[in-house]
């Protein structure tokens, strides 16, 4: 009597924890994979399936799309910036790497589950890059950076108007299903 006892409280226990995967499986996939699934309608699969990405090009814009790990409630990202690329690295007669970069903007965007987002701007002057996080609007929220955040928010009143079109081109992009 005891052994069957004992079969059905594991017996109970494995469905229980069936049961609770399905669940975690299923809130996962409703919201945070079909949110972005839903983005890439007008976008082309890019590199290894395994870590699906999307990409496309409008206008001056390269717009791509990390699809979010399995079961992960943190990764994935939408990026839009430069269709050409305009940053990297050069490798100097002495052999050391120097970052050249044209100034631009790019940013990046992590949908949130339920809904909005958190949106960082990568900043390009010729010699450096700076992050940022902003708002919706595109204003200064904080710095990534050690760098001090007076010289941060004025990096970004210097941009602003570049934030605003990245912003608005992603806008125009995703249409309705921006976050």
């Amino acid at each position: 009597m005891g052994k069957k006892r004992i079969l059905k409280g594991i017996a109970a226990v494995l469905i229980v924890a069936a049961v609770a995967f399905a669940g975690v499986c299923l809130f996962w996939y409703g919201f945070r994979y079909l949110p972005y699934h839903r983005l890439t309608e007008r976008m082309q699969p890019e590199g290894n399936p395994e870590m699906p990405r999307y990409c496309a090009e409008s206008g001056d814009y390269r717009f791509r799309i990390k699809m979010p790990a399995f079961l992960s409630f943190e990764s994935g990202f939408l990026y839009v910036g430069p269709a050409e690329e305009l940053a990297g690295f050069v490798m100097e007669d002495d052999g050391t790497l120097t970052e050249r970069n044209v100034p631009h903007v790019d940013m990046f965007i992590w949908p949130k589950i339920l809904s909005g987002a958190a949106y960082g701007v990568t900043l390009y002057g010729e010699d450096f890059s700076e992050q940022v996080i902003v708002d919706r609007d595109g204003e200064f929220l904080e710095g990534v950076s050690g760098r001090d955040e007076a010289e941060l928010r004025e990096l970004c009143a210097e941009h602003r108007d570049e934030i605003r079109d990245i912003m608005a081109a992603a806008r125009d992009f995703w249409g309705d299903d921006f976050p």
